[in-house]
């Protein structure tokens, strides 16, 4: 098992915990999925969810056309961009609110 001391948080470099991984709140997939903010947990709020996913989606599709877009569908066959703004007009607001949250 080796020394506890070589697992200890002071041990690790700075952004990673003591079993290797990098902090959520460090994590830039974490924070891109949360962009709009995280859950409490004082019950899940479905329209920040909604609002995480249609900024996900219009950062992932930015490079698909409209056409192929409509074509990706869930497996009841509704549209996974339904409701999802193009990237050009989030864009600024996301890149902002991005750089914000992984830099402090």
């Amino acid at each position: 098992m080796g020394d506890p001391k070589e697992d200890s948080a002071a041990s690790q470099p700075a952004g990673i915990t003591s079993d290797g991984k990098t902090p959520a709140k460090q994590n830039p997939w974490y924070v891109l999925a949360t962009i709009a903010g995280e859950q409490s947990g004082e019950g899940f709020d479905k329209d920040l969810e909604l609002k995480n996913r249609a900024y996900w989606n219009a950062w992932a599709g930015q490079h698909l056309s409209a056409e192929y877009k409509a074509e990706i569908k869930n497996a009841s066959g509704k549209s996974l961009f339904q409701g999802t703004p193009e990237w050009s007009e989030v864009e600024a607001e996301m890149t902002e609110a991005f750089t914000k949250r992984l830099t402090g």
